[in-house]
C-alpha cells in the first residue's frame, strides 16, 4: 500500500461523521496536487519544437494522405530537408496537419512562403500554438501579397495604405520604400490574411476631388477560389452559397466578382470563334497579375518548340 494511501487512511479514522465526505474530498484533492508537482518538466525541448513546428490547414477538393503530401511537398521545398508530417487524426477537420522541421530557419521559410499553391488547393500555414495544444491552433486566414492600383496621387499616402488594407484582412508587410517610385509604379504591395471563410475583399471605391475612384486589389497567387461567392475552398461550378454583390459607383446592386471583358480588346486580337468563347467566360474584378503563359513566336504562330 502507497504512503499516501495510509496517510488518507489514517487521517479518514480521525474525521468527524457529518463532514466526512467534504473532508475526504478535499483531502484527496490536495494529494492529486502534492502528486502532479512530482513530474517532470522539459520547458526547453517544448519551446524548441514549437519554433521549429507550423500547424497546416490543407484547402482543396478532395483530402490528403500524409504520405501524398510528403511526396508533392518534398518536390515543392526542394531546399528544405529533414522535415516531418502528421495528418492530425483526432481532429474533426480530416485537413488539419503538423509539421516539423530541422531548424527554426526552415520553419519560417516556408511559412513565410505561403499560401502554398498545387494542383487541386492549397496549403495555408501558422506557428504552432503557444499554449503547445495544436487544437488551438485557427487556422483561418490565407495570406497573399496583393498589388493595390488605382489610388490618386493626391490620397496615395501609406496611412490610406493601411487603412483599405485593413478592410481586407491583417496586414502584415507593406512594401513603401520609395514614394517616388510607388507614385511612377500607381501601386504598392501589401501582404495581408485575407478570412478563409469570408467573401474576399478586392477593392473599393474611395473619394477623390468629389468623384469616386475605384482602387483595386491585383493578387499574385489566386488559389482555389469561387468568382461567385468570393469563398476559398471551391470553384464557382460547385458553389452552393448566394452570389455576392456590392454597390457600383451610382448605388447600383452589382455582382461584386462579375466584371465585364473588354470586347474591343478581344475582338481585335482573337478571331471570331475564339472571341466568342472568351466572352463568354465569367471575369472579374478579383484576379491574379496577367502573364504570359505561352506565347507565340515572331512569325504570330504558336509551337511547341523549344
Amino acid at each position: 500500500m502507497g504512503i499516501g494511501m495510509l496517510i488518507l487512511l489514517g487521517l479518514m479514522a480521525g474525521m468527524d461523521n457529518s463532514n466526512g465526505v467534504d473532508d475526504l474530498v478535499n483531502l484527496t484533492n490536495r494529494l492529486v496536487v502534492e502528486q502532479e508537482d512530482d513530474w517532470e518538466v522539459n520547458e526547453e525541448a517544448a519551446a524548441d519544437f514549437g519554433k521549429r513546428s507550423l500547424m497546416g490547414r490543407i484547402v482543396a477538393k478532395r483530402g490528403i494522405t500524409g504520405n501524398l503530401f510528403q511526396t508533392m511537398f518534398s518536390r515543392i521545398w526542394r531546399n528544405v530537408l529533414n522535415w516531418k508530417v502528421k495528418v492530425l487524426e483526432g481532429s474533426t477537420d480530416a485537413n488539419l496537419i503538423g509539421l516539423s522541421f530541422h531548424s527554426q530557419q526552415d520553419a519560417r521559410w516556408v511559412l513565410d512562403k505561403q499560401p502554398w499553391l498545387f494542383n487541386g488547393g492549397f496549403l495555408i500555414l501558422e506557428e504552432w500554438p503557444g499554449t503547445g495544444n495544436w487544437q488551438d491552433a485557427k487556422l483561418d486566414q490565407v495570406f497573399s501579397w496583393v498589388k493595390i492600383r488605382g489610388f490618386p496621387l493626391n490620397i496615395f499616402t501609406l496611412n490610406n495604405v493601411k487603412r483599405i488594407s485593413a478592410m481586407a484582412g491583417e496586414v502584415s508587410d507593406i512594401k513603401w520604400n520609395s514614394t517616388q517610385q510607388i507614385f511612377l509604379n500607381n501601386f504598392v504591395r501589401v501582404r495581408i490574411g485575407f478570412p478563409l471563410y469570408r467573401s474576399i475583399f478586392v477593392g473599393r471605391f474611395v473619394p477623390s476631388n468629389g468623384n469616386k475612384v475605384w482602387v483595386q486589389f491585383k493578387f499574385e497567387k489566386l488559389p482555389l477560389l469561387c468568382f461567385k461567392c468570393g469563398i476559398w475552398g471551391h470553384e464557382q461550378l460547385d458553389c452552393e452559397n448566394e452570389e455576392a454583390t456590392e454597390l457600383d459607383v451610382d448605388g447600383t446592386v452589382v455582382p461584386k466578382y462579375d466584371g465585364a471583358w473588354d470586347e474591343s480588346f478581344i475582338r481585335a486580337h482573337f478571331n471570331e470563334v475564339d472571341a466568342e468563347l472568351i466572352l463568354r467566360l465569367p471575369s472579374g474584378h478579383a484576379g491574379v497579375e496577367d502573364k504570359v503563359m505561352w506565347h507565340y513566336t515572331k512569325h504570330g504562330e504558336y509551337s511547341m518548340k523549344k
